[in-house]
């Protein structure tokens, strides 16, 4: 958890000659910054390669310092194009310029005293994952907030917070490297304790993530404390997961935050997603202590350290940078809390994506479906020769696991054909995604 997403887009994955073109050019680009001699120099790195923005702002912040870095990107924000052109599909609300991006940036580093990460190159419908995803959020939304007004709950979520929230908990690495299933929710996306939570999260569950459908699988934490997570999901169930992990969270600090003189419905968006981040990264018991304390005026901070992630522990400095995060991705990513239209490159790149990981799915499909058959098979044999029970056992646990991926991926599979557009590109517009 507390996992920091750079705003990296890595080459086709199925292109190996592609992907080590990007790795080389990425390695040069890093090597640039590091030796860059004044501001200008890496403001004009940066320019030149704005997709590798947040390695190059690592890279040199160790060389340099942060107000190097910072000299540079203010440089960079007066050297942006003055604007960009306008969606075809939305032409009321156009993609906001580079410019606009920029200084929507550099406006709250300086209300936060962090600078929020650009998410908007992970949403941008380049591969099939990013497609999947920008379809499954606002479904997902949709849900819990069906399941919180019909349970008399006062909060929602929106499209802003959960995208925010499942990129910064390392879907970022998931929508990068263009993961539709396989995924662990320990090691993916900061659901250590996702079945060891499963009562409480049971009112939020999509039933694709019940009880009984989803494989546990058990970790170590930092604390070597002994966890239960969910491993195998699919970016579907994972999406899922992780707004039903929102839903537990925003539920804990309504019910915390009622009788105060501040309750949730009075509070804004802003200072309900840094109080909401704090319960789910710190913990309610920190969470709850920073409620009763400062209430949503904690929200009105400014993070006064450093802007490394060395701090990426201290629950103030990690909440201010997320709810910078999600304020830049509440005002130049999504308008009206939808995703922007697809640009048209990206989102031809991302249908034809789609049309080869349908493919890869059916022969997976094809293989469980042999896998299950021969395990069917190897249970009636093994009763009949009256093998050991634990033999037996085994091959079932197999044989149960292999079902509930099948049925997964088997309920993916159906999303991905419908979003598939497999007679022509998909349509969009050539503006860039900040």
């Amino acid at each position: 958890m507390g996992v920091v997403a750079t705003t990296q887009k890595s080459a086709d994955l199925t292109d190996p000659a592609a992907q080590a073109a990007d790795v080389a050019l990425a390695a040069t680009v890093n090597a640039q910054a590091t030796v860059a001699a004044t501001p200008a120099a890496l403001a004009q790195v940066i320019a030149q390669h704005p997709q590798f923005i947040e390695a190059i702002i690592v890279a040199a912040q160790k060389s340099h310092g942060n107000g190097f870095v910072q000299s540079a990107l203010g440089i960079v924000e007066n050297q942006a194009p003055a604007e960009a052109p306008a969606s075809a599909h939305h032409a009321d609300a156009p993609a906001p310029a580079q410019a606009d991006v920029a200084s929507k940036t550099k406006q709250l580093t300086d209300k936060w005293g962090v600078r929020p990460h650009r998410f908007g190159g992970y949403v941008d419908g380049s591969n099939a994952a990013e497609m999947v995803f920008r379809e499954t959020v606002p479904t997902a939304v949709a849900f819990i907030n069906q399941l919180a007004k019909a349970n008399h709950h006062e909060f929602q979520i929106s499209n802003a917070e959960l995208t925010t929230n499942f990129i910064a908990e390392g879907g970022n690495s998931l929508l990068d490297n263009n993961a539709l299933d396989g995924i662990d929710g320990f090691n993916s996306l900061g659901l250590d304790t996702f079945m060891d939570r499963i009562d409480s999260l049971k009112p939020w569950l999509h039933p694709s993530i019940e009880h009984g459908r989803v494989i546990a699988s058990e970790h170590m934490n930092e604390k070597q404390e002994r966890v239960h997570s969910v491993g195998q999901l699919t970016l579907v169930q994972a999406i899922y997961a992780s707004a039903a992990m929102l839903a537990l969270t925003k539920s804990m600090l309504e019910r915390d935050a009622k009788g105060t003189t501040t309750p949730l419905g009075k509070m804004n968006d802003t200072e309900q997603f840094y109080l909401e981040t704090i319960y789910y990264n710190a913990g309610p018991g920190v969470g709850k202590g920073v409620l009763d304390k400062d209430g949503p005026q904690a929200a009105h901070r400014k993070w006064t350290g450093t802007d490394d992630t060395t701090h990426n522990r201290n629950a103030q400095y990690n909440a201010s940078w997320r709810t910078s995060t999600y304020e830049l991705m509440r005002d130049s990513t999504l308008d009206r809390d939808q995703f922007r239209p697809a640009p048209a490159d990206a989102a031809k790149a991302g249908n034809d994506d789609l049309g080869q990981q349908i493919e890869r799915i059916k022969v997976t499909v094809a293989d469980l479906d042999e896998f299950i058959t021969r395990s069917q098979a190897e249970i009636t044999n093994y009763q009949l020769l009256r093998s050991p029970q634990e033999t037996i056992d085994s091959v079932q646990k197999g044989l149960d696991e292999a079902t509930k991926l099948r049925a997964a991926k088997v309920e993916m599979l159906a999303e991905l054909v419908q979003i598939h557009k497999p007679d022509a590109a998909a349509g969009g517009t050539s503006s860039p995604t900040p």
